[in-house]
């Protein structure tokens, strides 16, 4: 977890004046009392920090202050900009408090530390299922899901549904990840293929951090902690025997640790001896490793990923929640991808509301023929006839391609 840091906090002129070496400690009480006119996200920061100062008067009110806050106040602090220092100081405090813990657990400022800690000590089935729900944070801080899988007050239909997400992911057998067996399509049926573009379209196979809530249950039995209670104890927990495997997993998992270069994007161009650099060690890693950083690292890694050798790991890329739409249509062109890679963005209809991915789908003759048929005859006219003349795609997506171009010629309408 970063270190709290006052300087780093964005606070206004009005706020820094408080934080001057000779401010005097009758001002800084002020503060720690919460009576001067500042906005509550400022009054928060400044009492946080006001904890630790020398004069016991102003860090003992300062205290106070944090312990006392309203709230539908203490909710939109929790929602905001606010240091991940002070998410955690108050997520340690609101066990039992289903409304702020909401609050604060969508806040991807929240340090994965701190939603491990609700994981562990929480025992609102809301409040666990939420918090299993967050695919990306729990790849990314896989002792999360550990402690979902320890804590007995998680629902097993919740630690079912991350057993699933995770061995989906990292496919393991006897300790080591093995490639699961390839999916055979059925035969191509031309007629019966040409779907309009919401048909059988499946949404992406990974949830981005933006978490979606849990139907609603019914409030905690006991009465919500205050938000300035003092911390609980955490809840009884244990390792289930069923979930021995899991809890493995977890851990190796939790093992793996990406280089910040391969995870934060760039803000420049990436040059071609740095690329290389990063190729190489991308090479060196273990499946599990290129795995994870396909769903976690930057458009460099998802670049090198996406023609690894291991269809789980270029298959992996294009489930990553970071992957953005122009990459997809470079990926839809490239024939050097897994059918596996183009049936998953075939399947995803954000990515083939993009007329450019359906038209490179359609155009690559790596594509499985039954997606080339299913957005056919959702292209231009002059495209259709380019592909019905085409030597580049399957003869079968050219029969086609001709089939619907002499359907339109013969039809009272035309598309322009």
């Amino acid at each position: 977890m970063e270190e709290f840091r006052i300087e780093k906090a964005n606070l206004s002129p009005a706020a820094q004046t408080y934080l001057q070496p000779d401010t005097p400690a009758n001002l800084k009480l002020l503060i720690a009392r919460g009576t001067v006119p500042l906005p509550p996200r400022e009054l928060v920061i400044l009492q946080f920090h006001f904890q630790n100062d020398p004069d016991a008067e102003v860090s003992a009110a300062a205290a106070q202050s944090l312990t006392g806050i309203p709230s539908n106040i203490l909710r939109t602090i929790l929602g905001g900009e606010i240091p991940g220092a002070i998410l955690d100081f108050f997520g340690q405090r609101l066990l039992g408090n289903r409304e702020l813990l909401e609050t604060l657990i969508i806040n991807r400022r929240t340090p994965d530390e701190t939603v491990a800690f609700l994981a562990t000590s929480e025992k609102d089935e809301y409040i666990l299922e939420m918090i299993a729900n967050n695919q990306e944070r729990v790849l990314r801080y896989a002792l999360i899901a550990r402690e979902i899988f320890q804590n007995l007050h998680a629902p097993r239909t919740v630690k079912e549904r991350l057993k699933s997400f995770l061995k989906t992911t990292f496919p393991v057998k006897g300790g080591e990840i093995v490639e699961p067996a390839p999916v055979i399509p059925a035969p191509a049926d031309p007629e019966a293929e040409t779907l309009s573009l919401d048909e059988k379209i499946a949404p992406p196979p990974l949830a981005a951090e933006t978490i979606t809530a849990p139907a609603p249950a019914p409030a905690a039995a006991s009465a919500p902690a205050p938000p300035g209670s003092a911390p609980v104890q955490p809840g009884v927990v244990g390792v289930e025997g069923e979930w021995k495997d899991m809890i493995e997993l977890t851990e190796e998992l939790g093992k793996i640790k990406l280089p910040r270069e391969l995870t934060e994007e760039n803000q420049r161009e990436v040059s071609d001896e740095e690329r290389k650099s990063l190729s190489t060690r991308i090479l060196l890693m273990s499946v599990s490793e290129k795995i994870k950083l396909a769903l976690l690292g930057n458009k460099e890694a998802r670049a090198i990923l996406i023609r690894d050798s291991n269809k789980m790991v270029s298959a992996s890329v294009v489930k990553s929640p970071k992957v953005q739409n122009d990459e997809i249509v470079k990926i839809a062109q490239m024939r050097n991808v897994p059918d596996e890679v183009l049936r998953i963005v075939a399947t995803n209809k954000d990515w083939t509301k993009s007329y450019a991915v359906r038209k490179a789908l359609v155009e690559n003759p790596k594509s499985p023929v039954q997606t080339s048929f299913r957005f056919l005859s959702l292209l231009r006219d002059s495209d259709i006839k380019s592909i019905a003349r085409s030597k580049n795609v399957p003869s079968s997506v050219a029969a086609q391609a001709k089939r619907l171009v002499q359907q339109k010629e013969k039809g009272p309408g035309k598309k322009k």
